[in-house]
């Protein structure tokens, strides 16, 4: 029983780190540096961390930006979920 429990959290983390890295990809920018915060899916509270970085080749491709996606069931926890995904940089909205 133990093992099918690890098996729905680890998927319920993935499909977590799979919907936040929707939102950075859909987002009109790129983060523009860590965060961290806490949502709900699947019934449970998951705590995230985000952080950007350079392209895999930041000389070939300057205008993207690595975004790093770790999932865990509490802050500092063990990570259960992760995701990378790189895009561009993006022009942040000014709303006035």
């Amino acid at each position: 029983l133990s093992g099918a429990a690890d098996l729905a959290t680890s998927a319920a983390a993935r499909l977590e780190a799979d919907n936040l890295a929707v939102d950075i990809l859909a987002a009109p920018a790129a983060p523009a540096g860590p965060s961290e915060g806490v949502s709900s899916n699947a019934g449970r509270e998951w705590h995230y961390s985000i952080s950007t970085g350079p392209s895999p080749d930041p000389a070939a491709m300057p205008d993207l930006v690595a975004v790093d996606i770790a999932v865990s069931l509490q802050p500092g926890g063990r990570v259960i979920a992760r995701r990378s995904v790189v895009r561009g940089r993006g022009n942040p909205v000014v709303v006035q």
